[in-house]
């Protein structure tokens, strides 16, 4: 007998023990909450924080829903309490799936929705069809014995004719209902394969720690994610030619780490983790005579495509904006506060960084954000510019000095004159100078005409060479009520071959760069002023040759 009691008392403390020691084992999850997050112009730093109360002992720590993309290298965890952090690492949970967004809850709600009305229409179809059904199974009346009055069968033929026409209304109303419901079905079905993240894994952190007594820890872990980015944005602002320019700095982020940033401290850097820090190092350079090898005819069915290049020329410094659209100023005292003035400026040896000091919400479905991170007022002069040759019109142009001491980097710019848009451009401070010239539009109180001067177009034969010459007459008027500075550019062909030589004859004035064959005309126009300007070359060739000119 106590054979037989002993047994399962004996399983009993066994199966206690096993419980006790699977809970032993079991990790302490860590709820936390994303705190800061700093963007790199490709890749971000996420931290987050979260507290867990500790029982003495060695304990391993579990921050589950992580994004999967999450660099390894990168995991960091601290701590503050009476612990010891033995290890941390990082590995990829592929059965659990992130939680969905706010937004993917609000879109299957709204499936459900939609879904819900197509069954009740589909009823009540199903309703028109029973009803079409019992009319034609009834249109008979009277008995066998007994006949029909006609006043019976013109009340029956009028009804059952007022019913069908009743539910074939009925029924094409509710095809078109159903059609059109269908239609946002298939829409918002797009949108959730596009947003939905249930066949992905996550990413958890497991940390072991060490604590000789019961204790509430504080944890603070951070990592860097991949499918993060921000690129710079710029507008540029001209209100008039007597104040100066307005640069706004902006920042366009975008991520799709799989998380919502949900009011955190945003911070972007001009650092690039993904280029790597590592310095290069010169290997040596052996040098040997070359000895080419014979060439080895491939025989092949199709030919093996080139891939194209593509060149960027940069002529002048300037940048030209096209486009025009206007923007109404809006009446009051002060204008708004934007996120420029909440944003720090720091910067180290190696980046810029831009912190915000206001909660910014980030989500996670690759759509760019756009902050507004810095304003600045750089010193500015404003000229005009023409090139008759080329364009009829006159340009303002805003030239812009000092404007390597913004920290700028390549970037799109939304251009805008007293309130109009007039274009974008691209500044790229790799590219130009001391002094960055951008085109505020045309303006059209400033007339040009270029005409050809017959007397100066010929074309002799000086016995083995031929001389050809050309002439332009250029008038410039200036109807505003201001005086202007205006740069007028034309220019003359530049000879490439030595047989080829190009003289010029009248150039009223101008300097001409020999490099280039540009002539530059820097005018001082007083209201209601015009000049006239010549432009008159000779180029000169042999007589069995042929050379094109405008």
């Amino acid at each position: 007998m106590k054979k037989q009691t002993l047994l399962p008392a004996g399983i009993l403390m066994i199966a206690i023990v096993f419980h006790f020691r699977a809970m032993a084992q079991q990790p302490v999850p860590v709820a936390s909450n994303l705190t800061d997050v700093t963007v790199f112009l490709n890749g971000a730093l996420v931290s987050r924080e979260g507290s867990v109360s500790l029982e003495p002992g060695t304990r391993e720590l579990l921050f589950s829903g992580l994004p999967a993309e999450i660099n390894a290298q990168s995991v960091q965890v601290q701590g503050t309490g009476n612990i010891t952090i033995l290890s941390v690492n990082y590995q990829i949970n592929y059965l659990k799936s992130p939680e969905e967004n706010q937004q993917i809850k609000v879109l299957k709600d709204s499936l459900q929705l939609l879904q819900n009305m197509v069954n009740l229409k589909k009823s009540a179809l199903t309703v028109c069809d029973e009803e079409e059904a019992f009319l034609k199974s009834n249109r008979s009346i009277g008995g066998t014995n007994t006949g029909v009055n006609i006043a019976d069968l013109k009340a029956a033929d009028e009804f059952i004719r007022a019913r069908f026409a009743e539910t074939g209304r009925l029924r094409i109303s509710l095809s078109k209902e159903i059609s059109d419901l269908n239609e946002q079905i298939t829409r918002i079905s797009n949108q959730l394969n596009n947003l939905s993240n249930l066949n992905q894994p996550t990413g958890e952190v497991r940390v072991k720690i060490m604590c000789p007594s019961k204790t509430k820890a504080s944890l603070r872990l951070s990592y860097l994610v991949n499918n993060a980015s921000w690129t710079p944005e710029y507008d540029l602002r001209a209100e008039d030619p007597s104040k100066p320019v307005e640069l706004v700095y902006k920042g366009s982020i975008v991520q799709n780490t799989g998380e919502d940033w949900n009011n955190v401290h945003l911070t972007l850097s001009t650092g690039n983790p993904s280029l790597g820090g590592a310095k290069p190092e010169l290997n040596i350079w052996f040098l040997d005579f070359y000895y080419p090898q014979p060439a080895r005819i491939l025989k092949s069915a199709k030919a093996e495509a080139v891939p194209e290049t593509s060149e960027m020329v940069i002529e002048n410094d300037e940048v030209v904006a096209r486009g025009y659209g206007t923007m109404h100023k809006l009446t009051g005292t002060e204008p708004a506060v934007t996120g420029s003035s909440y944003t720090e400026f720091s910067e180290n040896q190696t980046m810029a960084l831009y912190s915000i000091n206001l909660p910014a919400t980030v989500p996670s479905d690759g759509k760019p954000q756009l902050v507004e991170i810095r304003k600045e007022k750089p010193d500015a002069m404003f000229i005009h510019y023409a090139a008759p040759k080329l364009d009829p019109d006159a340009f303002l142009v805003a030239r812009i000095t000092g404007w390597e001491k913004l920290n700028l980097l390549p970037g799109n710019a939304n251009v805008f004159f007293e309130g109009t848009y007039t274009g974008q451009s691209y500044l790229n401070p790799g590219a130009i100078g001391d002094t960055l010239d951008v085109s505020l539009g045309r303006d059209k109180g400033i007339n040009l005409r270029r005409e050809r001067i017959k007397e100066f177009t010929s074309r002799q034969s000086l016995g083995s060479s031929r001389k050809d010459t050309r002439g332009f007459e250029i008038t410039v008027r200036n109807n505003k009520k201001v005086p202007v500075s205006l740069m007028l550019q034309d220019q003359i062909p530049v000879p490439v071959n030595k047989d080829i030589s190009v003289d010029p004859v009248e150039i009223s004035g101008g300097n001409l760069e020999k490099q280039t064959g540009k002539i530059t005309w820097n005018l001082k126009l007083a209201p209601s002023e015009s000049k006239t300007l010549r432009l008159v070359y000779e180029v000169k060739y042999p007589k069995n040759r042929q050379v094109i000119l405008e």
